[in-house]
């Protein structure tokens, strides 16, 4: 061992929101009872809130058990080595920086004779050590458990940062291929893949969604008015989180979509199409008319539309998940929700009855959701320039549907003003089983950021509906 990689990193700071909890079941003052994808969590806010792509360019694992100093040690034969195929990492095996592509955008990189590789910062930018240092003291601050954060920039995937622990027993760091249960962040990829069956003829936004289930489903308040995919997919629908639904979650799709449908509990009393409230039903009745349009169950068209094409390892099934072992178990309110459980939640359903997984059952990294975001910031196209979705199917994605006054709402996005200087961003957040997910990235900075937890502590800011651990952030690194 002749040589000894030697890397300063360097990332981005970036502007990064976990958004306003999702919303459900309104009241006369505008007042909506959030309940996530599980029906877990329940919280009430006013109406205002709510709640690529390039190689990776540095991983940062952080294990509390082991010091957050990065104290190199030498292993032969990793990605990203010197010429004697040596990577520095750290004796605990958890804190690591690996450097898998010689150039990134804001960074420079070099290579000497010696096979050693230089990163180098650009001026004003957050070094890596400092991000690392504050994201390791926000992370105990709010009592996370385990939480990764990539980091997008210029539109490419340019870190992941890791923290704490996967699973407690037995005993499994983070890293940046850990896959957790995202909750509704499941809901933008779910819109996606409606988008890419309207780019295959196979339906359309517009539709009355009885042509593809088959059944008629209308409020019985307003037994004229059709309710389409779109109305699904902005949440004005009308279709609302009854409690049947929820039970039905639990207990894996026990109960048949067309009488949930049929039960008049499972409507507001407004109109389909007039008013914005958040509704898990309402996606999971997306899937529904996805299968029903297809003929295919909605886990295999992720696959073959999204995951396959960006070589992901995602589902909406978790034990579909080819390396399980990498799969983050939630500790929260209510038990959190065990591996076992996760692996073990019933799917063996009809075609159009998987309505409790299309909401909020997505296990995905960190990593690999930053790369769905990519798609989005580029256009539909991946790192090396080839269509995965069309240009027009982003434009309607990102496209303001409607306007609750207090943002926009495109299909599993919001569109705010508020949060960044001015600038529009797109965001969406995720709650259950105590773990806690956000997106955000924006068309005008060209940066993005995605954060998820197995568990974190829930206290929030009053006065803007976020919660504490995500301000933090933005304070921190932006």
């Amino acid at each position: 061992m002749n040589n000894l990689l030697k890397v300063l990193a360097v990332v981005l700071f970036v502007g990064i929101i976990f958004g306003m909890i999702a919303l459900v079941n309104s009241d006369d003052k505008n007042t909506f009872k959030r309940s996530d994808s599980d029906g877990k969590e329940q919280k009430t806010v006013d109406s205002g809130e709510m709640d690529d792509v390039s190689d990776l360019l540095l991983d940062i694992s952080v294990d509390p058990k082991a010091s957050s100093t990065l104290s190199p040690t030498t292993v032969k034969g990793q990605k990203g080595a010197g010429k004697n195929g040596e990577r520095s990492q750290s004796p605990a095996g958890n804190t690591s920086v690996n450097v898998n592509s010689p150039t990134s955008q804001g960074v420079s990189s070099a290579a000497g004779n010696n096979g050693q590789t230089t990163v180098k910062t650009e001026p004003g930018v957050k070094a890596h050590a400092d991000i690392k240092t504050d994201f390791d003291a926000i992370s105990r601050k709010y009592s996370a458990v385990g939480a990764s954060v990539a980091i997008i920039r210029n539109k490419r995937v340019n870190s992941v940062y890791n923290y704490g622990i996967a699973v407690k027993d037995p005993y499994r760091a983070v890293t940046q291929d850990t896959k957790y249960r995202v909750a509704s962040l499941s809901k933008l990829v779910t819109d996606m893949l409606f988008m890419k069956l309207v780019e295959n003829g196979k339906i359309k936004p517009t539709d009355n969604i009885e042509k593809y289930l088959g059944y008629k489903v209308r409020n019985p308040a307003f037994p004229e008015r059709v309710i389409t995919p779109e109305m699904l997919m902005t949440h004005t629908s009308s279709i609302i989180d009854s409690d049947a639904f929820n039970k039905s979650l639990s207990e894996g799709s026990s109960t048949e979509l067309k009488d949930l449908l049929s039960d008049k509990a499972s409507f507001s009393s407004f109109a389909p199409g007039t008013r914005y409230i958040y509704s898990n039903f309402g996606v999971a009745v997306i899937g529904a008319v996805c299968e029903k349009a297809t003929g295919k169950y909605f886990n295999e068209l992720a696959k073959e539309l999204l995951f396959k094409p960006l070589d992901i390892d995602a589902s909406y099934i978790a034990a579909d998940i080819k390396n399980k072992d990498q799969i983050a178990e939630l500790y929260g309110a209510g038990g959190g929700l065990s591996l076992i459980k996760q692996l073990g939640r019933p799917h063996d359903c009809p075609l159009g009855q998987r309505h409790h997984l299309v909401q909020g059952n997505l296990t995905i990294s960190a990593k690999d959701y930053a790369k769905i975001l990519c798609l989005l910031m580029n256009g539909g196209r991946d790192k090396d320039g080839k269509v995965i979705m069309s240009e027009s199917s982003v434009k309607e994605i990102k496209k303001k549907h409607f306007d609750t006054g207090a943002f926009g709402v495109g299909y599993g996005l919001q569109i705010r003003d508020n949060i960044v200087q001015g600038n529009k961003v797109y965001v969406h957040t995720g709650i259950s089983y105590g773990m806690y997910s956000t997106f955000m990235f924006s068309d005008e900075f060209d940066d993005a950021i995605v954060i998820l937890t197995s568990g974190a502590d829930a206290k929030k800011d009053e006065s803007t509906g976020i919660f504490d651990i995500s301000l933090e952030f933005i304070r921190e690194f932006r």
